[in-house]
């Protein structure tokens, strides 16, 4: 199986490597041919993780301010919501097409996998630089 990146995540992808949203979730369609689109936004990412559901996977492109003072920048992270609470079949599933659908995302600097709420602020909290 080799979904396709719909054109409406691609240009949401876009959105958030142009720093115009914060972040997207996008999910597999129904008949599993397709990755679509599934939300855009910015803001805290604790909004973000308790928006996900906690039975089903998505994936997620998020950019995380890195470093600190002069050479600080951002980066764009595709993020893996495979959550305990899915199906053995869906997370296996989102396992095995994940490097697939980041492979038609150009300019992903990272990767991970998160499985829980609290994982995922944690992750993005490490790449923010501190006070």
């Amino acid at each position: 199986m080799h979904p396709k990146v719909d054109d409406s995540a691609l240009g949401a992808f876009m959105a958030v490597q142009a720093d115009e949203v914060g972040h997207a979730v996008f999910r597999l369609s129904e008949d599993w041919s397709r990755i679509l689109v599934e939300a855009t936004g910015g803001g805290a990412v604790r909004r973000l993780a308790r928006s996900l559901p906690l039975t089903s996977p998505r994936f997620i492109a998020v950019k995380v301010p890195h470093g600190a003072g002069a050479g600080a920048r951002s980066r764009l992270l595709f993020l893996t919501w495979n959550p305990v609470g899915a199906s053995v079949r869906d997370r296996l599933l989102a396992t095995c097409i994940r490097d697939r659908v980041r492979m038609q995302l150009y300019g992903v600097e990272g990767h991970f996998e998160v499985t829980d709420q609290e994982q995922l602020v944690v992750l993005t909290e490490m790449e923010t630089p501190g006070p």
